[in-house]
């Protein structure tokens, strides 16, 4: 007599997807569908998802609105903008879920994104903080040359030092944390990411990234646009490290600590995209003037910057 297969039953894990917007965010539409649209596997469920909504434009509260209807959907709707840190720590209070992800109003997932990062935090449960690879669009212009070449040394960075267990920064444009691990962010913390990937690293935590998950971003067209916010990134990872007494493991924190790393990771980046090569001399002398006003800035009070000003995306 054969003997019947057993099937066991798969364990579903729920978690939230928090989201932050401000303004007429580009993404904010196609974000919200995809949302609607995005298929739970047998291992996660979407429970929840909280959006945070800082003055927004007439377009987005009405979108807002429409799918309030929704259960799943919880709308926090802010008269002012108090920064995101204020939008973040609300997410984290309606949060009833271990995992978390955070993304951008700005800012839209590819298709298993999401579930790549779910994968990512759970194989590991010294993991606290799991981000993305944002993917920019670069037209041949000045501007756009720069962030492509900032971003892509970020992204070869974030890889190398994810290997050897010195990371200590994510991209905040799309990420997961343990919530149990991650505590509420200090008034007027400006860069989010930088700030949970430093507290998790002081505690003992693993901070990494998913090779599989990728998210579109909205960066600034103009050079003024770059330059304000990287300025204001650069005041924004002083902080962390006052706060906390640690950096995050960025590039600029890297050329003097790892000089070597740094110009491998250049020399990578540059591989992969060869056309980056003529941005490189600009990007040099923006990062220069925008540290240098960056650290300006801090020197004249920490707490600037924490409400920016939005660019024309």
């Amino acid at each position: 007599m054969q003997t019947p297969a057993l099937h066991h039953k798969t364990k579903t894990t729920d978690y939230t997807v928090g989201i932050c917007t401000s303004g007429n965010d580009r993404y904010l539409a196609e974000l919200v569908q995809f949302m609607k649209e995005e298929s739970n596997d047998s291992a996660w469920r979407l429970k929840e998802i909280i959006i945070v909504a800082s003055e927004p434009s007439p377009n987005s509260l009405a979108l807002l609105n429409d799918i309030s209807i929704d259960p799943r959907f919880r709308i926090v709707l802010e008269e002012e903008r108090r920064g995101k840190f204020e939008a973040i720590n609300r997410i984290l209070e309606l949060c009833s879920t271990e995992y978390l992800v955070l993304v951008n109003g700005d800012a839209l997932p590819a298709r298993g994104s999401i579930v790549s990062l779910l994968k990512r935090m759970s194989s590991d449960d010294k993991l606290a903080v799991v981000s993305s690879i944002p993917i920019v669009e670069y037209d041949g212009g000045m501007a756009t040359g720069i962030i492509a070449l900032i971003w892509s040394v970020h992204n070869e960075l974030l890889k190398t030092l994810s290997e050897d267990g010195s990371n200590r920064h994510s991209c905040d444009e799309l990420m997961i944390v343990r919530k149990s691990r991650i505590s509420k962010l200090p008034y007027g913390t400006v860069n989010d990411g930088a700030y949970m990937s430093c507290y998790a690293s002081l505690m003992g935590y693993g901070v990494s990234y998913s090779s599989s998950s990728y998210v579109i971003i909205s960066t600034p067209k103009r050079l003024a646009d770059v330059v304000r916010q990287r300025r204001r990134i650069v005041f924004g990872h002083l902080q962390v490290w006052k706060t906390l007494g640690i950096a995050p493991t960025t590039a600029e924190t890297t050329i003097f600590t790892k000089p070597l790393v740094a110009i491998k990771v250049l020399a990578e980046a540059i591989r992969k995209e060869p056309r980056l090569l003529i941005s490189l001399f600009a990007a040099i002398v923006e990062e220069v003037f925008s540290s240098t006003m960056g650290l300006i800035d801090f020197a004249l009070s920490s707490r600037r910057h924490s409400v920016w000003k939005r660019y024309e995306s």
